[in-house]
């Protein structure tokens, strides 16, 4: 895990001058983009390509002036600067790559590349936009303030993380379709010409993914495969709520007869660490909790909450000389108890799903690469990627835990999102097969 790479500095050491906002950077963007529009003023299709050109040149200015002195990190009341997340680093490798081979392969097609290039800015603006609405929309709870520009802003500061690959496929598939219909393109030859991109970023993305370790699995017996992370890491933090750091997994349940809280939400054990005091207790998966240590739980948020409080408890009975301890209470009054030496320093070992992705994501690409020249028809490709993919992903969401069930179902978001990707790849292989076998772009390179 490595999520922050270094910091830009809030100010240069010699004049003082900030960097970001009203600074250096904002200065040397415009000089560039003064150069820049020079240089297509002498262009006969300058023109044209200055418009083109013109939304970028806003969009950086905005983030430079504004955006990005939001993100500076402060420390005891001194500015640090921007950070550079590992996350938002291999991010942008990604994007690189992907644009890069395609790039390649449709100059080796006999089509503009300059085409693949301002695609390839739509598809990645509506593609982080997509990832991130669908982040947002899933776990609302999580950034819903008050004061709306703290909403905002926590919406905005994606670049630890926080983007779903199927928001993100839907965001740029979209712009594909429009791009594509605005210079009268053939959507299906295009579309196979990037999928192999969109995979090599989506498997050099994952390694984002364990640097800021996020998209994590869940506890793995196998020690020659399992990672551990530190406290400030997303897996650490649900493992301490969610009681694992104790030794069982607790999670919220719908109420029913058993439970005295009626057809209230309730506590239950749903895992409990082989070999460990909570299991010597004789605790039992299905064990419904009313009590830990003395605290009503019924919710996520009580649970938050003992999560939070266990270990500043811990700390003060540790300075004091005194016994730690976990004690789980049943609607039935029964008690299950056990010591605890101290909280552990870092995460249980869990599966390295980041890893797991990033392997299956070089997979895919390496197929449809490879496959992309043997294509019978337009589309064969893209459906080959959201099919594959499907599959893939809703086996890789068995072994991750850091989604629970959705609509009321035990798979989560990506497993049903998952599920329509699939229906709608099985459905776009059937309309092109009952077409003539033949395709907008060459069959074989360009010499």
């Amino acid at each position: 895990m490595f999520q922050t790479l270094f910091h830009i500095p809030h100010a240069d050491p010699w004049l003082g001058v900030p960097v970001f906002g009203l600074g250096w950077a904002l200065a040397v963007w415009g000089v560039i983009c003064a150069i820049w529009i020079a240089l297509l003023a002498r262009k006969p299709a300058g023109k044209q390509e200055l418009w083109q050109s013109l939304p970028l040149m806003i969009i950086v200015a905005i983030a430079l002036a504004v955006i990005l002195p939001q993100i500076e990190e402060v420390h005891n009341g001194v500015p640090l600067g921007v950070p550079i997340r590992g996350y938002g680093t291999m991010l942008l490798i990604a994007i690189i790559t992907g644009v890069g081979l395609a790039g390649y392969r449709a100059q080796r097609m006999g089509l503009d590349p300059e085409i693949i290039f301002s695609l390839a800015f739509a598809m990645c603006l509506t593609g982080v936009i997509g990832a991130r609405a669908f982040y947002v929309i899933q776990k609302w709870d999580e950034f819903a303030e008050p004061d709306i520009s703290n909403t905002v802003f926590k919406i905005l500061n994606f670049t630890q993380g926080g983007l779903v690959v199927f928001g993100s496929a839907i965001g740029a598939l979209a712009a594909l379709v429009v791009f594509c219909r605005m210079r009268k393109l053939p959507i299906l030859a295009i579309a196979d010409l990037v999928a192999p991109s969109m995979m090599i970023g989506l498997a050099i993305g994952r390694i984002g993914c364990l640097m800021n370790g996020c998209c994590y699995g869940g506890y793995c017996e196998v020690p020659q495969l399992a990672l551990t992370f530190p406290p400030e890491a997303p897996v650490y933090i649900d493992q301490l709520v969610h009681g694992e750091l104790f030794g069982a997994r607790l999670v919220v349940k719908p109420g029913d007869a058993q439970t005295k809280s009626g057809d209230k939400s309730h506590i239950e054990v749903a895992w409990v660490e082989p070999g460990s005091a909570a299991e010597q207790t004789g605790l039992t998966v299905g064990t419904v909790v009313q009590m830990i240590n003395g605290y009503q739980v019924e919710n996520l948020q009580d649970l938050a909450l003992v999560g939070t409080e266990l270990p500043r408890h811990f700390a003060e009975n540790q300075r004091k000389g005194r016994e730690t301890h976990i004690t789980l209470t049943t609607p039935e009054l029964k008690s299950f108890t056990w010591e605890l030496s101290s909280i552990p320093p870092r995460s249980l070992p869990v599966h390295p799903t980041q890893i797991y992705s990033a392997v299956d994501a070089l997979l895919l690409f390496l197929v449809l690469w490879f496959y992309y020249p043997f294509r019978r028809h337009d589309g064969e490709v893209v459906a080959l990627m959201l099919g594959l993919h499907a599959i893939s992903r809703f086996v890789l969401e068995m072994i991750r835990t850091d989604e629970g069930g959705a609509l009321g179902t035990p798979l989560t978001i990506s497993q049903l999102v998952g599920v329509l990707f699939l229906v709608a790849a099985l459905g776009l292989f059937a309309y092109i097969e009952r077409g003539p076998r033949r395709s907008a772009l060459p069959l074989t390179p360009a010499a």
